[in-house]
Parts: structure tokens; C-alpha cells; sequence
């Protein structure tokens, strides 16, 4: 970090469990003159605090993300000042449910110098408690400004060519409840370390007819975020959407209160759950359409009537929201939605592009422990006291796209390095052992924390204890719930649950993808910023490789037909210029904005109903490739397995005989979703 200036005021933003051991990772390396801990709550606690009455939730917009749901405030023009209180949805309700417990042993979830008072997986109270106690324990809370809100977060660029670091300049929004007013005012940091969390903006996905249905039937569609008892839906019929770890609490408690069956649908079979639906409870595969006389209408032509359902709960998870960020000033976005990946990210923690701008949280795996080496990670660099330098901005770039291109390989999330039942994975190591590494051990006066060890103890436990046991297990079974990875299984047979959930993942992740894509359709064909990140860009004349554009830039929809492209790197300013201008789709030239040389202004000219119909066709034409690439993917592992004699030739015959008849429904379901957009189409073109 040579030519910077010293780091001696720190701001972090958010005071859940990763602002808290963010905070007490600061302070101990007895360096930082200022530390400020900014929660827009009343307490520290983040997502664990519990809103006993959250009320009905805001009305959702199906398939639209936070820049939309959860967009900035207006700023007021002078600051400091004074105003009415803020009016606007900001999302700041938790989504714990009164019987909700944390579902990673306690030893291995807490920090390392404090257990919790409760084991192996205390209800949601504990960990609340603990994050409090923790804040005294820690003498914290001197640094803690409560029910204040980041509303803007911008860089401020260095004046000196020779400091190649960056300030921040905060805008702050303090409630004051006995006034009712707001109070805005500004602070300026060395540095800014991002703790805000990822469970605050809850996120429906796009169905059709949903929105319609939503205003049809006003109190039907709620988001699991506002769940807390089962007693609320006592004798009504209700169907749930999403089968993750809260999904599956809420659909199981509801069986002891809810009218019977309660639906679930889902688009694969959770690995907690059997081969047959628990009593009461049954299973139902993807909605496809939403209909204004309260039918629901599912992937397999199965429907629901208008009633068969009293209450619909999705318990399909959230966005994260940075609403603070300013886009104009820090000459682009943070987060990149398309991708569920931060923008110039390095291990999931450092920005090789602003190296005084730090993120603890976004990651999931082993919570509490994990933001510890990420906050002790940040505190070493920030007091330049890191046992080596972080790599090039280059590498750290080579990093990111590596691990991207691995995540589409694989079907993962970005930022998910999740332990594997039965122990931790080798991501899980990697992440770990790199922040260890360059983190050190402090000084020999004893400044700053020491990066925890991983020990027998929280191994064991971690191999031991699982919240959800596969069928016929208890929680505290050797080795509990198991994952079976057919790709590196010696042992024999593979039995055909573990191929149907492998071959549901896989066409499911192609379904978000193309379903996505399609939606552009509702919208007036390539307008979509998603078409034009899709195009294909050569970052250098010379090398053969070439990127989608979404992948070296972010395009931000501004309004009518225009879209900001924001550019990562000025040197992909002229190669994208010069995608879109000989793409066939565009065949036209972004103009630079003249406020921001990483910014460039494109106004997309709409498309001939012709073309528009022929590019419909040709996605689900792709979609079905993809899905043929599916079965040839695995009759190709079939026959490995078979090559080293883990499996017979019948064995063989018959894994390809399923794949097969997956397919051939797949495709069916495809074709017939292309019937229906072509002719949805044909009557929008006939109404224009």
C-alpha cells in the first residue's frame, strides 16, 4: 500500500454480528484514533433482533431487485439540517420467526473468545444476547451512533497524484423519536467497511399473472420475512414457495395448525427431506402462471382452484440492498445483480479497485466465525501491519473472474462457501487459511486480535451436529446429514434420488436463467440491459478471449430506453464501445458521459415485431439445447463410473434410460412455455 495516506478514522455500516467483531477487531489493534459503528436500530443485534409485529409487509413486485425496491432517499440540498420523517419503505423489519433456531453448531457460529450460553442450536433470543453482551464485553459501545441510517456513501478522490488512496465522505440520517424528526449531517473517513447484511430486502421471483393476482386478491401473497407463528394461519389452506432451511421450518410447523395438506412446491427435493412429503404436507413442482379467478397453475398442468388456497408464503429469499452506495460518485456499481456477485471483489472481502473500502457478511458459510477472520483481515490492512501485501489489482481481478467462470461451471452461488455436512469443504479452507495467512498474529506488544484455529472441537462438532438430519438420523448421528458428490463416489451404486436432484438442480438453474432472459419480451425485446450484458466483448485486440459484457461492466437501466453502461476499467471503455456498435443487435455507438469517464449512454431503438418473435423462438430453442447438454453431461459421467466399475452395465442402462425420460419432460414443459409466449406476443403486436 506504498503512497497512501494513514488510515486513522475507520466508519463501519451496520452493527449485526459483522459490524460488532469488525468493530472489536479495530479496537484492538490499538492504532485508530476514530471508530464509528453507524445501525439505523435501536440496538446492535442485526438480523437476529426480533420484530415481534412487522406487520403485512410492503405490496412486492415480482421479480424486480433492490435498485427498484429499495432505492436511495433524496438527499437534502443543504446539510446539516433538519426534517420530516422519512416516509419511504427501507425494509428495516428482521425475518426471525418466534420458533427459529440457528442451524450451525454454536461452537463453530460464536466468536472465538466467547461461547454462547446455550448449545448446540439456541433459539434466535441467544444469539441476540449474545452480540449485546458481546458489545459490553468488548467496552464497544462508545462507538456505537444507533437509529442512524448511511443514506449516502461517496469516494472522495485524492487531490495528491502521489496518494493513491481514496476517502469517504458519509450523509447520515439520525431518527430522532420524541422530536419525530429527522436529522441529517455528513462525516468524512480514512476508510469505510461495509457490515450491512443480506436479509433485509426479500425478493419474489417473476410468475406470471403474479402481479395481477397480488392486486386481485390483496392479502393472499406474503414473504416469509413477515412469518412468525403458525397460530396466525390456524385452519387456513395454505401453500408455501421454496424448500430452504426456513421454508422447510415454516411448512413443517404449519402441519400443526394450518387446514391439511399444506402445500409446498418447490423446484427440487430439499436433501433434509425423503423420498415421500411428511404427513400432511404435500408436494407441488413450480408455478407457471397466476390466474385472475385465483386458480394456480403448476409446471406438471396440475391446478389449485380459487379455493384451495387462503395464504401463499414464499419463502424464497432476499437481495442484497446497498441503497447508500452513490453510483454517480464512486464511478460504479457495487453490486452486480445478474452475476449475485460484488463488483472488483477479492475474497470475498477486499476491492482491488478502492483499497480503503472493506465488506464483511456477504459471504455464506459459518456465519460469526467467518466475518472474524474477515474483520481481522481488514483491521491488519488498514494498519498496514498484513504479513504480506495483497496481490496485484490484476491477480485480484484474475481471482474473481476465475471463481465467476467456476460458479457457472458448477451451479453455485458467487459468494456461498458453505461448510459440507460432515465437515468443512476445501473452499471453506482456502477462505479461511488465505485471511489467516495474511493476517498474521499482531504485534508483540499483543496488538490486535489473533485469526482463530480451527479445532478438533469445532470440527467434531461440525461433523456431528446437524439441525436437519436426513431421514432416519438423529441430529447427533455420526456423521448426520450427508451430501452424496456422485462425481466422487467409489463406493458402488448410485441410487436414482441422488441423480433426480442432481439432474432438478441442474434444470433449474437453466430455468432462472432463460426465464430471465425471456422476460425482456414483456418489455419490448433488446431494451433489456440484460441482452445487451449478454454481449460477447474482446478486452484485448491481440488474445483470443472474449467476455459478456456484464462481466466487465454494469448496465443500469435510466430510465425509458436509455442504460447507463458503468465500465470497471478504463480499459475496456473502447472494446465495449466497439461490441455494441458491430453487434447486429444494436449497430449503434455509446456516447461517453462527459461527468464520468467510466460511464457510457446508450438509447436502444426498439425492435421490429419480426425479429422480436424469431428471437423468442431462438431462446427457447437455446433453452432446450441446454437441456440436452444436460443428459449428454451425464450419460458421460454414467460411462466413467461404469469405465472404473463403480456401477454395472445395467446400472449404467438404466441412469441413462432416467435421464433420458427427464429430458423428454423437460422439453415438453419448454415447448410448452414457448406456445404461450409466441401467442402472447402475437396478441401484444395485434393490440399495438
Amino acid at each position: 500500500m506504498g503512497g497512501e495516506h494513514s488510515i486513522k478514522s475507520v466508519a463501519i455500516i451496520g452493527a449485526g454480528a459483522s459490524g460488532v467483531i469488525t468493530a472489536a477487531a479495530l479496537k484492538a489493534e490499538n492504532y485508530f484514533e476514530r471508530i464509528r459503528v453507524f445501525e439505523r436500530r435501536e440496538i446492535a443485534g442485526g438480523t437476529w433482533i426480533f420484530d415481534q409485529n412487522p406487520g403485512p409487509g410492503p405490496t412486492f413486485n415480482p421479480g424486480k431487485l433492490p435498485p427498484e425496491t429499495d432505492p436511495p432517499l433524496q438527499i437534502p440540498d443543504e446539510l446539516p439540517t433538519i426534517t420530516a420523517p422519512c416516509e419511504q419503505e427501507r425494509y428495516y423489519q428482521t425475518p426471525i420467526y418466534e420458533s427459529l433456531t440457528t442451524n450451525v453448531p454454536d461452537i463453530a457460529m460464536c466468536f472465538s473468545d466467547e461461547r454462547f450460553a446455550y448449545g448446540p442450536f439456541p433459539p434466535h433470543y441467544v444469539p441476540r444476547q449474545y452480540l449485546e453482551n458481546y458489545v459490553a464485553l468488548h467496552k464497544l459501545d462508545k462507538h456505537l451512533v444507533l437509529n442512524t441510517t448511511v443514506e449516502d456513501l461517496s469516494r472522495i478522490p485524492s487531490l495528491h497524484p502521489e496518494v493513491l488512496s481514496d476517502r469517504w465522505r458519509l450523509t447520515l440520517r439520525k431518527h430522532d423519536v420524541l422530536r419525530r424528526v429527522d436529522i441529517w449531517w455528513t462525516e468524512i473517513f480514512d476508510a469505510v467497511v461495509i457490515a450491512n447484511g443480506h436479509y433485509a430486502v426479500p425478493f419474489i421471483p417473476h410468475v406470471e399473472g403474479l402481479e395481477e393476482y397480488q392486486k386481485r386478491f390483496p392479502d393472499r401473497v406474503v414473504h416469509s420475512k413477515y412469518y412468525r407463528s403458525p397460530t396466525v394461519y390456524s385452519g387456513l389452506k395454505v401453500l408455501t414457495i421454496g424448500n430452504s432451511a426456513s421454508g422447510f421450518d415454516i411448512f413443517n410447523e404449519l402441519t400443526n395448525t394450518a387446514r391439511l395438506p399444506v402445500y409446498s412446491s418447490r423446484r427440487s427435493k430439499s436433501p433434509f427431506e425423503g423420498d415421500e412429503p411428511a404427513p400432511g404436507i404435500r408436494w407441488k413442482p413450480v408455478i407457471t402462471r397466476y390466474h385472475l379467478d385465483g386458480r394456480i397453475e403448476f409446471e406438471d398442468g396440475s391446478i389449485l382452484g380459487p379455493d384451495d388456497i387462503d395464504k401463499i408464503i414464499y419463502c424464497t429469499g432476499y437481495r442484497p440492498s446497498f441503497p447508500f452506495w452513490n453510483v454517480k460518485n464512486n464511478g460504479r456499481p457495487i453490486y452486480d445483480y445478474e452475476n449475485g456477485k460484488l463488483v472488483n471483489i477479492f475474497w470475498h472481502t477486499f476491492f482491488h479497485d478502492l483499497p480503503t473500502l472493506g465488506l464483511v457478511g456477504i459471504q455464506k458459510g459459518l456465519t460469526f466465525r467467518s466475518f472474524e477472520y474477515q474483520a481481522i483481515a481488514l483491521a491488519r490492512l488498514f494498519t498496514k501491519r498484513n504479513v504480506f501485501p495483497l496481490p496485484p489489482a490484476e491477480e485480484q481481478r484474475g481471482w474473481e473472474m476465475d471463481r465467476l467462470r467456476a460458479v457457472r461451471a458448477t451451479g453455485k452461488k458467487f459468494h456461498d462457501i458453505q461448510a459440507q455436512p460432515g465437515g468443512l469443504g476445501k473452499e471453506t479452507f482456502e477462505f479461511f487459511g488465505y485471511l489467516y495467512r495474511f493476517a498474521g498474529l499482531g504485534t508483540l506488544k499483543g496488538d490486535g486480535r489473533v485469526p482463530p484455529i480451527l479445532s478438533k472441537e469445532v470440527l467434531d462438532a461440525l461433523k456431528r451436529l446437524h439441525k436437519y438430519p436426513s431421514s432416519g438420523q438423529s441430529s447427533s448421528d455420526e456423521g448426520g446429514l450427508e451430501y452424496t458428490d456422485i462425481s466422487s463416489d467409489t463406493t458402488g451404486r448410485q441410487d436414482d434420488s441422488t441423480t433426480n436432484e442432481w439432474i432438478e438442480d441442474e434444470y433449474a438453474r437453466i430455468d432462472e436463467r432463460f426465464e430471465k432472459r425471456l422476460q425482456e419480451f414483456k418489455v419490448g425485446g433488446r431494451f433489456n440491459p440484460e441482452m445487451l450484458g449478454q454481449l460477447q466483448v474482446k478486452p484485448d485486440k491481440n488474445l483470443p478471449d472474449s467476455y459478456p459484457l456484464r462481466e466487465l461492466a454494469q448496465v443500469v437501466h435510466r430510465g425509458g430506453r436509455s442504460v447507463s453502461i458503468m465500465v470497471s476499467d478504463q480499459d475496456y471503455i473502447k472494446p465495449i464501445m466497439s461490441a455494441v456498435q458491430n453487434s447486429e443487435e444494436f449497430n449503434q455507438q455509446p456516447q461517453r458521459d462527459p461527468d464520468n469517464d467510466l460511464e457510457l449512454l446508450l438509447k436502444i431503438e426498439p425492435e421490429n415485431p419480426e425479429e422480436q418473435q424469431k428471437r423468442l423462438k431462438g431462446e427457447c430453442n437455446g433453452w432446450k439445447d441446454n437441456v440436452r447438454e444436460v443428459l449428454a453431461t451425464r450419460k458421460n459421467k454414467h460411462a466413467a463410473w461404469l469405465k472404473a466399475k463403480h456401477i454395472t452395465k445395467d446400472d449404467a442402462k438404466r441412469l441413462d434410460t432416467k435421464v433420458k425420460a427427464m429430458q423428454d419432460k423437460k422439453i415438453e414443459v419448454i415447448e410448452r412455455r414457448e406456445k404461450q409466449l409466441v401467442q402472447e406476443l402475437a396478441n401484444k403486436q395485434k393490440r399495438l
